[in-house]
């Protein structure tokens, strides 16, 4: 007896089976063609090494550029560190010194040249310093003064500038232009470095890093006398200025100094190179003009005095919108003061707490 009472169901197992054994075989054949075509080595190869002595070594790529240190002037800052001294920054562009009429060469801005030279220069420097993606170029000026240092970061920067309390310094912070930008003064020195690159939260860490660097490396001085008179509670809403020129505020963006006939009023106030003018923009109010006061130091009572009288006189008969709005107070020593915005003043009061305040 069969196992399958139906004959037909019998067959179709058969060739079940008949097929399922074709499948197996051709599988097997296939398996042992692929595993053939596969190239093996002979036991007896080695594989091959590069002998080439190790200076022939093909150098792996980097991105981290290379210091150029060595390249730097001889008479080069201090307060320029060099690449050894910093952490992961390099100098990629070695420090230039240019002094006297060959400041020039590293003032690229021809708009600031001419302002600039209204202040007195020891030297003005110049590098590079890079990271990665980010690149840091500083222009690093030195002059005589305090006064001078103070007077060019004022007019390099529309900014206010801030106190800092860590270090002494004055600094500001541009971001316009698709850079930042960061201003800085300290005793005879104004510093700017300019970043450009990622703008992200590590990178601005690493550029608030190099900078400070520089910075710590300049020697702290009082800064001029009218910052240190102008009270704390108004500080941060006043920008000021410190000029031995009226020219020096050509590039300002206050409409006010900016139409000042500077050639008339260096005259009237006899600025003649040595004395200093120190200007402040206080906020009134917001929908108020600022109230801008003035302040002249001379080199001795007399020339202040003679000052008062001229200032006085033209006052008499104003001629301008200037004039008709401007106040002066007696010379007081060495020293000058008056107000540009005298409706402005007569609210504010700030001239008489400043004549207070001025020494003999």
């Amino acid at each position: 007896m069969y196992p399958y009472r139906d004959r037909t169901a019998f067959n179709n197992f058969i060739l079940g089976v008949i097929l399922a054994a074709l499948a197996v075989v051709s599988a097997c054949r296939k398996e042992e063609t692929t595993v053939s075509e596969t190239p093996t080595s002979a036991p007896s190869e080695k594989p091959t090494i590069d002998t080439a002595p190790p200076d022939e070594q093909p150098v792996p790529p980097t991105s981290q550029p290379i210091g150029v240190d060595s390249e730097d002037a001889p008479n080069a800052p201090r307060a320029l560190p060099t690449s050894q001294e910093l952490r992961d920054w390099i100098k990629i562009e070695p420090v230039k010194i240019a002094t006297g009429d060959k400041i020039d060469e590293l003032i690229t801005d021809t708009s600031q040249r001419a302002f600039l030279k209204t202040y007195r220069i020891n030297l003005v420097a110049r590098c590079a310093y890079a990271i990665k993606d980010l690149k840091g170029d500083v222009l690093f000026i030195e002059t005589p003064t305090t006064a001078d240092a103070f007077g060019i970061f004022s007019v390099m920067t529309s900014q206010p500038g801030q106190p800092n309390n860590v270090d002494g310094s004055i600094r500001a912070i541009d971001t316009s232009g698709g850079a930042l930008t960061m201003f800085a003064w300290q005793g005879n020195t104004y510093v700017r470095t300019k970043f450009t690159g990622p703008g992200d939260d590590k990178s601005r860490q690493s550029c608030e890093y190099l900078f400070n660097r520089i910075i710590f490396n300049t020697p702290t001085m009082n800064a001029p006398l009218l910052v240190q008179i102008i009270p704390p509670q108004r500080a941060d809403s006043s920008k000021m200025w410190l000029v031995r020129s009226l020219r020096a505020l050509s590039g300002v963006k206050n409409m006010t100094l900016k139409n000042i006939d500077a050639a008339q009023m260096d005259t009237r106030l006899g600025l003649k190179g040595n004395q200093t003018l120190s200007i402040a923009t206080v906020k009134v109010a917001d929908d108020e003009p600022d109230n801008i006061i003035w302040m002249v130091q001379y080199d001795d009572p007399s020339a202040a005095a003679a000052a008062y009288q001229r200032y006085r006189q033209a006052l008499e008969w104003p001629t301008n919108d200037l004039d008709k709005d401007s106040i002066v107070y007696s010379a007081k020593g060495k020293f000058l003061i008056g107000s540009w915005t005298a409706g402005q003043e007569s609210i504010q009061h700030l001239l008489e707490d400043l004549t207070k305040a001025l020494p003999q």
